[in-house]
């Protein structure tokens, strides 16, 4: 057995070998766990900051007839015939995806966010060439780092100056080492941004070597499109990454954007020799996903953004450690929160999933590699509708948690009656 399989229970392996070879009875039993997942996830508060809820519209495209049928290639270059109307659907998400994040070029046939950034750190750089990226304390994500994409190709990764504890990048110190290093792209970007970047004065570092410079924006994508952070390639970025479920809202992908157009035909043809076919009935989803953005974006971006403001700051007067600079904490989605000073330290991960509040343990710069930190985000519970009042609902649940040490079987009651009030998705077609 490989260490896979070690990880699925006893009891599941009888259930499956039972089925025997009785496809009826391996499908009711799928079935089964998807239902369970879905009455699950109606029951939860959902905090994870890189979750959220597909609209209706979004979500039956996904089984629609287009999922049945591989277009590989790009616009206007497939070797299967019948491709016409897939050309037309990945064009509705090309030109929404331009107007959004102001793009000149766009690659929509990633994956994912990580597969994104993939494409990029491929096509900037050989093996053997040098990259500057945001370490790993202080949020650098592994797929720009030696253990992701990066150490595939083979390239060589050098720190950006970052201060500590804090984190921010030292442009003197980041100017001397990128004269020095003279690298292909400077990448920065987290999974738990509370703040925006000095993305001009990153783009003049970067002009001052021959670099590019990148933004791994794969959380605060939704965040760009509806107004409410900083607007990475209309401030300097070369390219712009990210994923298309988090706060974008849509299926699981990832985007490229790119300011330069000669860069970005780089990535798209390098990516028609990685990726062949990529799911049409998601390029489907995501055009509704983009045209709901358009439409509905800056409300609920604003909501989001909104909403976890509300939320740190009432987790803070609870006595929940909260991090980042008050009285806002965050600028974005996201709220974190150190649990040193917590009775039961990073293990409240545990309780709080048990009393039915998702969060995130992530590293803290203080403590990496280990993973201490707690990463909330208001993305998936802000598409569901809610407002002020329930940030201050959750604040209190989350506090009982942590801070008095509750039952979560008692609060996990409460969080269940608060995610009933809100069953629907909000911010998309009627």
């Amino acid at each position: 057995m490989n260490v896979a399989q070690g990880a699925i229970s006893a009891d599941l392996l009888q259930r499956i070998h039972a089925c025997g070879s009785d496809a009826a009875a391996l499908e009711g039993l799928v079935a089964g766990l998807v239902g369970q997942h879905a009455q699950a996830s109606t029951s939860v508060l959902n905090l994870i900051a890189s979750h959220n809820r597909l609209s209706p519209r979004a979500l039956a495209l996904l089984s629609s007839g287009v999922a049945e049928h591989i277009m590989s290639g790009h616009i206007g270059s497939r070797d299967h015939a019948g491709g016409s109307f897939i050309d037309a659907i990945d064009s509705v998400v090309v030109e929404l995806s331009r107007g959004l994040f102001g793009a000149d070029t766009v690659e929509y046939r990633a994956m994912s966010g990580a597969v994104a950034n993939g494409l990029v750190l491929f096509a900037a750089a050989a093996p053997g060439d040098t990259i500057l990226a945001l370490p790993a304390r202080h949020g650098g994500h592994y797929t720009y780092r030696e253990a992701g994409y990066a150490g595939v190709r083979g390239l060589r990764v050098v720190d950006i100056p970052c201060s500590d504890p804090g984190g921010e990048i030292e442009l003197d110190a980041l100017r001397e080492c990128a004269k020095r290093e003279r690298p292909k792209a400077i990448v920065i970007g987290t999974a738990w941004m509370l703040a925006p970047y000095p993305v001009g004065a990153l783009r003049g570092i970067a002009d001052e070597v021959g670099a590019l410079l990148v933004y791994d924006g794969a959380h605060i994508l939704g965040l760009v499109a509806g107004g409410q952070f900083q607007d990475p390639l209309r401030e300097g970025a070369h390219v712009l990454t990210g994923s298309t479920q988090k706060t974008l809202g849509g299926p699981i992908g990832g985007l490229v954007l790119a300011a330069d157009r000669a860069f970005g035909e780089r990535v798209i043809a390098g990516t028609s020799g990685l990726i062949s076919n990529y799911h049409n009935n998601r390029i489907a989803a995501l055009a509704v996903t983009l045209a709901e953005t358009r439409q509905f974006g800056r409300d609920y971006a604003a909501q989001t953004v909104g909403n976890a403001r509300t939320l740190a700051q009432a987790l803070a007067a609870h006595g929940v450690p909260v991090l980042g600079r008050a009285p806002d904490f965050t600028a974005s989605h996201v709220v974190l929160i150190d649990p040193t000073a917590l009775p039961d330290g990073d293990s409240g991960f545990v309780r709080l999933e048990a009393a039915g509040l998702l969060a995130t343990r992530v590293p803290l710069p203080a403590s990496h590699p280990a993973r201490r930190g707690l990463r909330l985000g208001s993305a998936a519970v802000t598409r569901a509708g809610m407002k002020a009042p329930e940030m201050q609902q959750i604040a209190a649940l989350v506090a009982r948690v942590l801070l008095a040490r509750e039952a979560p079987s008692r609060v996990a009651a409460e969080s269940a009656a608060l995610a009933a009030r809100f069953p629907g998705v909000r911010y998309c077609i009627e």
